[in-house]
């Protein structure tokens, strides 16, 4: 008895191991904080930017609190794809904390829809972001032209970057239904 309580004294507890399923659904559960905070993020600083907006406001006269660039197209970018920025992330945000997946199926189903929003509203961010260095650069003019080719690059990244989602996800479930075949008509080497 006496030899057994000191040879495990050094030694740690040991804890039962994970199983696959239970480690996939910790690591989507990570991933599903994880956008959370990001998106919290993107809220906060697309509401800052929103509330302080570039170029400044008037500060006297009959347009005070009006944006001094009100008028201008990269202003008018600004607002539009900061807006859309902070409207993503605090749908993802609100999808992510209130509802609560009971299996792993769900929750990966949660964790691609937010992450697909996630995707979008950075790009939204990002041309917000472009659009406010436009505002605040006095000899940069932006006009129709530059404003299409900014949409369509955007729209453009949103889709290969849904795009390439999706060719994983059928990667993934190709490779799900060949373990599947494998089990079911292969026989191991200790079968009988």
């Amino acid at each position: 008895m006496a030899s057994q309580i000191c040879s495990n004294r050094g030694s740690p507890p040991r804890q039962p191991q994970q199983t696959d399923d239970e480690k996939y659904r910790e690591a989507l559960t990570n991933t599903k904080d994880n956008m959370t905070l990001v998106a919290t993020l993107i809220a906060t600083f697309t509401y800052s930017s929103g509330i302080n907006p570039p170029g400044g406001l008037y500060q006297e006269g009959p347009l005070i609190g009006t944006p001094v660039a009100a008028r201008r197209t990269a202003f008018k970018v600004f607002t539009l794809c900061n807006n859309l920025a902070l409207f993503l992330a605090l749908v993802i945000v609100l999808y992510l904390v209130s509802i609560i997946p009971t299996n792993h199926k769900v929750l990966h189903k949660q964790v691609v829809f937010a992450y697909c929003f996630k995707l979008a509203a950075i790009l939204f961010m990002a041309t917000a972001y472009g659009a406010a260095f436009v505002v605040t650069m006095k000899w940069v003019h932006i006009g129709g032209f530059e404003v299409y080719l900014l949409i369509v690059c955007g729209v453009t990244g949103l889709g290969a970057a849904c795009h390439r989602i999706w060719l994983y996800r059928e990667k993934r479930r190709d490779t799900l239904k060949q373990k599947d075949g494998n089990l079911g008509g292969e026989q191991g080497p200790h079968s009988c």
